[in-house]
């Protein structure tokens, strides 16, 4: 993993960078429920993504809105999906 613009990636370079950052804190004992996008850059194959694996999504330093937006999409996901 690295801290990577994540709008520049194929879909398995992120899959594999927002995948493993997840294993990785939770390996430490940590709770991944939430990630920001690098650079605070997204796009919406990189919401979507990341949304997979975290409940919150969302980007840094002055995101507020796009994290509540994001996070409540994700919710619903989680929730219809069967």
């Amino acid at each position: 993993m690295h801290h990577v613009k994540m709008t520049t990636l194929n879909e398995t370079a992120m899959r594999t960078e927002v995948g493993d950052s997840r294993l990785l804190m939770t390996s430490y004992g940590l709770k991944a429920s939430s990630f920001a996008y690098p650079f605070s850059e997204a796009n919406n194959s990189v919401v979507r993504m990341a949304s997979k694996e975290y409940i919150a999504v969302g980007l840094t330093g002055g995101g507020i809105l796009l994290t509540i937006l994001d996070t409540i999409e994700s919710l619903s996901r989680n929730i219809n999906s069967p």
